[in-house]
């Protein structure tokens, strides 16, 4: 007899793809470090702050998440933090001066990555699943891993094989693709996140980066 799946692991693969999108992207940042240096003319020392004050924004806005989740809810929390970096990576392509990449970068991308990390999804597991709780969490961790696995090699790869312009189109196509999954996609759970969120951030590392030739 066929036994249907459980709601809440759909929840599951859902904050699994998110955290592979929204943390792949943030372990990426590497990949991005020599094409940016060579683009705003930057040196390795003026890289290495963005990534220290991002690790430090992030890590001072996660007291403010958890308040934040208390207050609104999980599902909100983290489907505006995704929403946050889609855009704030998206806007990244059209910066010019370095204090832009700066102030998107750390303060927006970092808060973004802050709010779909750990507090929020261990709220939602937490109160979806008394049994099994330890297997859910386990695969809500693996995101983290799969989101290193899958968009550094990608983004890498993409990066060398590929100018701005072919990565700002193929952007373009899968953003049209991720807005037909959205009208077509209803979760309508209160614990639920979206999966258009979370889907379409994993081509968010292919068009952040801006090589002017």
């Amino acid at each position: 007899m066929n036994r249907k799946v459980h709601y809440a692991w759909m929840i599951v693969i859902i904050i699994f793809l998110t955290f592979l999108a929204v943390q792949g992207l943030r372990l990426s940042f590497g990949a991005f470090v020599e094409p940016w240096e060579k683009d705003f003319a930057l040196d390795r020392g003026t890289t290495s702050l963005i990534s220290t004050l991002s690790f430090v924004v992030y890590g001072v806005s996660q007291p403010l998440i958890g308040k934040l989740v208390d207050k609104w809810g999980a599902r909100l929390v983290l489907s505006f933090s995704t929403l946050i970096v889609g855009i704030s990576i998206c806007l990244t392509a059209f910066v010019h001066q370095p204090w832009q990449l700066f102030v998107l970068y750390c303060l927006f991308v970092s808060l973004g990555v802050g709010g779909a990390s750990n507090v929020a999804a261990t709220v939602v597991i937490t109160n979806w699943f008394n049994e099994k709780r330890g297997l859910a969490f386990g695969i809500m961790e693996t995101g983290f891993g799969a989101g290193q696995m899958v968009l550094v090699p990608v983004s890498l790869s993409l990066i060398h094989w590929s100018d701005w312009r072919r990565l700002a189109e193929k952007g373009k196509k899968r953003q049209k693709l991720a807005k037909k999954a959205k009208e077509q996609t209803f979760l309508l759970s209160k614990s639920s996140l979206s999966v258009n969120f979370g889907l379409s951030c994993c081509h968010l590392p292919f068009v952040a980066l801006r090589l002017r030739g």
